[in-house]
């Protein structure tokens, strides 16, 4: 008999002495004690770990089963904030998690992942949320399967998150995985579709999709790609300016000084909705030059704070002038989805907000 399946066994015997409230009471002591060992300091009056577990002989018995299996897990795992690996064994974040290989998992607030049942078997399931994957070298092909396919890495590091949310501007659901490379390659694949992705890249997959990375997408233009990753930088920083230099400033001027006759046939107006139109042109009508433009309509852009853009698709129209994008915004239970355009004018891709 194994010394987890001894251990399992008599845990199974004491517990048969113990009662519901009891052990949660004990636990509760123990987890109590040990956050406060952590922080290197005991609450006033307090008696340590040890004992806390004995204090009187109704709980020893039950503390005692605590006691062995958190020294054979390690006592961390009470905690959550640094567990190693079991196998089979589900986690949920906030915590790190250290693999039999030396790779190492971070999970946020509420993200959970699952070790396969076999340590000899690389990787892990990816159940929910965001986290980071850093991968030991040398050892082989590491796996991490998801709801909505698998990334492999080969001594890497990687980001992923899965999400599962309403859009607040659509409520539509929004169900897919987003990975970033942080450090060499990660192949990305389902039954639809496999791409390579090599660090600072990003991917993204939806239930049933293809993974989708904007950046290798040669079936849009390679300056559509370039504003693409210019927006998704813009809204990293938070930074309005940087967002606005991917619009043409100068027709908006044109625009409001009345040398654009009809904005409808317009190839970059055209593409906004008309009642948008009008309102920029009365908006910054009696305005002098670029740079007044530039400062009244940055004065109206609402970009406050870092924000994510995850670019879910793009694909170019039938006339080859307008490329449109399905970008989910936002951080965690605030994602909106929005549908970003680039048309080719006056010489570039000029970028049209949804």
């Amino acid at each position: 008999m194994s010394p987890a399946e001894k251990i399992e066994r008599m845990v199974r015997k004491l517990h048969a002495a113990a009662s519901e409230d009891l052990d949660a009471r004990v636990h509760q002591r123990i987890a109590e004690a040990l956050a406060e060992n952590e922080s290197g300091q005991a609450a006033a009056g307090r008696p340590q770990i040890w004992r806390i577990v004995m204090e009187n002989k109704m709980v020893k018995t039950a503390a005692a089963a605590v006691i062995v299996v958190g020294a054979f897990l390690g006592i961390s795992r009470l905690t959550g904030s640094n567990a190693k690996f079991v196998a089979g064994a589900e986690y949920t974040g906030p915590a790190t998690c250290r693999l039999a290989d030396g790779s190492s998992v971070d999970l946020a607030e509420g993200a959970k992942i699952k070790f396969y049942d076999s340590k000899d078997q690389r990787g892990f399931n990816h159940l929910t949320g965001y986290i980071v994957v850093d991968v030991e070298k040398g050892n082989g092909e590491f796996v991490v399967t998801t709801p909505y396919g698998e990334a492999t890495a080969l001594g890497t590091a990687f980001e992923m998150h899965l999400i599962d949310e309403v859009a607040g501007n659509t409520n539509e659901r929004i169900e897919m995985l987003a990975l970033k490379v942080t450090e060499g390659t990660v192949a990305v694949s389902n039954e639809h579709g496999k791409v390579l992705v090599e660090e600072s890249q990003e991917v993204t997959m939806a239930r049933n999709s293809a993974p989708y990375s904007a950046t290798q997408d040669d079936a849009i233009p390679a300056r559509v790609r370039e504003r693409i990753a210019a927006m998704k930088k813009a809204f990293a920083k938070g930074d309005p300016a940087a967002w606005m230099a991917n619009f043409n400033l100068k027709a908006v001027l044109d625009l409001t000084q009345g040398r654009i006759a009809d904005p409808l046939t317009h190839p970059w107006f055209s593409q906004m909705d008309p009642g948008d139109v009008e309102n920029l042109k009365k908006g910054m009508a009696g305005v002098a030059g670029l740079e007044e433009l530039q400062q009244r309509m940055l004065g109206g852009v609402n970009i406050k704070e870092p924000v994510d853009v995850l670019v879910r698709s793009a694909k170019v129209r039938d006339d080859g002038k307008v490329v449109e994008a399905v970008c989910i915004t936002g951080r965690d239970g605030r994602r909106i989805q929005t549908s970003p355009r680039w048309t080719f004018f006056d010489g570039d891709w000029w970028q049209t907000d949804d």
